[in-house]
């Protein structure tokens, strides 16, 4: 079941629009209500992100609540978004912060990291 519920998120989310992007946000507050939703399926979420300040409060608040804690793909995309606005002091710290977590930056962070 649990893969079906997320291929089903990444449908939505792939589909676009603003049926798709409710549909998905409405499923996701039922994972997160029922105690299934993890950190893929908030990483997953996170493409709805528009800027770093909307992904820090999924991490610090959302998943918070749900006691779902980041994992290497959720702090990579914070801090490919926080290189996107220019905030490269910003992702710098984000890379500390996941090593305090002990969550290892992968290849993909490292290469952010070096553009």
């Amino acid at each position: 079941m649990g893969k079906r519920r997320t291929a089903k998120l990444a449908w939505l989310l792939k589909q676009g629009g603003d049926e798709a992007t409710t549909a998905a946000r409405s499923m996701m507050d039922k994972m997160v209500e029922n105690g299934v939703a993890d950190a893929h399926h908030f990483s997953l979420m996170l493409k709805l992100c528009t800027s770093s300040d909307e992904i820090r409060k999924v991490i610090d608040v959302a998943m918070l609540k749900a006691g779902v804690k980041p994992n290497v793909v959720t702090y990579s995309t914070l801090i490919n978004m926080l290189r996107i606005e220019g905030d490269d002091e910003a992702a710098k710290k984000v890379v500390e912060e996941m090593k305090k977590a002990k969550v290892q930056p992968n290849k993909k962070t490292k290469i952010m990291m070096t553009i």
